[in-house]
């Protein structure tokens, strides 16, 4: 019997507490002065059909283009990616493709290209869409809005 009541004491008192504690105000976080430059990795193979879908929302979005900075990795398509791409880049200097030849370490696939991708990069936040994922045209701008200096994912 005291077992019991002290189970279920504990028990219904950790469940007030968690309750507490997820009810109580937390700070909000501060205003940010700057945005933060952002690449966004698009790892892509065979994806022709898809691709220029997914590069004109990335292009669409509604965040500064001088803090953006678009990196598409090939994985040795076998089709029109890498033209289709080169195509849609042409005039867009915040787009970059580049052809993944080789591993990088033991990655494969998918894995290797974003791998790649991340070496790359020259900002410190990423995001990885999928090539057959179009964004809005608001994109991921209000995700990253709030996001204090010196914070990562």
């Amino acid at each position: 019997m005291a077992f019991s009541l002290v189970f279920f004491s504990l028990f219904f008192g950790l469940c007030a507490l968690v309750l507490v504690l997820v009810l109580l105000p937390r700070p909000a976080l501060p205003r940010l002065t700057h945005l933060p430059r952002v690449s966004i990795l698009v790892a892509a193979r065979n994806e022709a059909s898809t691709i220029e879908r997914c590069l004109r929302s990335l292009a669409a979005m509604n965040y500064p283009v001088e803090l953006l900075e678009i990196l598409i990795g090939d994985d040795a398509s076998t089709d029109d990616t890498m033209a289709v791409v080169q195509r849609f880049i042409a005039d867009k200097p915040q787009f970059r493709l580049l052809p993944i030849r080789h591993r990088l370490g033991t990655a494969q696939g998918k894995s290797n290209v974003l791998a790649q991708l991340c070496r790359a990069a020259t900002t410190d936040f990423f995001s990885l869409p999928t090539p057959t994922w179009p964004s809005t045209p608001a994109g991921c701008g209000p995700c990253w809005r709030p996001l204090p200096r010196k914070w990562g994912l």
